[in-house]
């Protein structure tokens, strides 16, 4: 019986690594080195890294499969060949010291990465280094927090590339900072805010020439002075808006003209804080505002409330 031909192990090594090896997980890409010495190497030029806590820990906090999952991470970053790398996506949780999960977001944060992913679950007070805020390729950048203040280094933001945003469980303590962080993104068309905290904003401004899609998923605002605040968006492309706050706004001021589909759902729309009549005024003019769009849901009971007075 004659041997087989090993016609994959013949491949150019750009199709084993780009359509081969980038389609494992990182773990099988690994694995791949004991097939043969030309495969030992190989893996270390994959365009993607996942790694996630759980696939050691599972559900609980096994300090010493958090040990082996640290010294994993570490091989693997030394070794792979991080200049390559296009994709990076991390999981953790407390078990893991912030300042190696730190080093770890460090050496990938270089500026050909595309996407970053990183989800910071049970890891408190966490802070993104400054790299990231200065990867001039990056086009995704999703981040789930917990509760951690979300404080970029404005005057060294540098993200030209950013399409897709979003944040998770992010503490803004500071509006202007919030304005200036959102407005420096050129090329942003996708923003999502879910179950993120407003401290000290009597205003939230969301200004951005290029988006598409703005989702505030249970943003939770804190001001000063609760009967003055509001949202001003100012987005010329936005198609689709979904927005749910803890509380009805003061004031809704936006400059959408190409809205299609708008979803607006106060938790709170009969605020004690504003009178009746003020809760009219808001929906009435809101509803005139996006009166173009052609697909609008909104609270019912607050459509009821206004209904008589628009």
């Amino acid at each position: 019986m004659s041997i087989e031909e090993d016609r994959i192990s013949e491949l150019p090594d750009s199709i084993l690594v780009n359509e081969i090896l980038s389609r494992l997980s990182t773990k099988c890409a690994l694995r791949t080195t004991l097939l043969s010495k030309r495969w030992r190497w190989l893996w270390t030029n994959v365009p993607a890294l996942k790694f996630s806590h759980t696939s050691y820990t599972g559900s609980g906090l096994d300090k010493a499969k958090a040990t082996l999952f640290m010294d994993y991470v570490d091989v693997v970053l030394l070794r792979h060949q991080t200049s390559n790398l296009r994709s990076f996506k991390l999981v953790c949780d407390e078990t893991i010291p912030k300042s190696l999960v730190y080093s770890w977001i460090s050496a990938v944060a270089h500026p050909k990465l595309h996407e970053l992913y990183v989800d910071f679950c049970g890891l408190e007070h966490y802070v993104i280094p400054p790299s990231v805020y200065r990867c001039r390729s990056l086009k995704v950048l999703r981040l789930s927090f917990r509760w951690s203040v979300f404080k970029p280094p404005i005057t060294s933001v540098s993200l030209p590339s950013l399409a897709s945003l979003e944040l998770r469980c992010a503490n803004f303590v500071d509006e202007n900072l919030t304005q200036q962080f959102i407005s420096s993104l050129p090329a942003l068309e996708l923003l999502v805010l879910r179950e993120c905290y407003f401290y000290n904003h009597h205003e939230l401004v969301i200004s951005a020439p290029s988006l598409k899609v703005l989702t505030l998923s249970k943003a939770y605002f804190k001001p000063n002075e609760l009967s003055n605040w509001r949202i001003k968006i100012c987005a010329p492309k936005l198609d689709q808006l979904y927005c749910q706050t803890d509380k009805l706004p003061r004031e809704y001021i936006l400059d959408v003209p190409v809205l299609q589909h708008a979803w607006i759902h106060p938790e709170k729309w009969d605020n004690t804080i504003l009178t009746k009549e003020g809760v009219r005024g808001t929906a009435c003019d809101l509803l005139k505002q996006i009166a173009h769009v052609k697909k609008l849901g909104i609270h019912a009971d607050l459509l009821m409330v206004t209904v008589a007075s628009c």
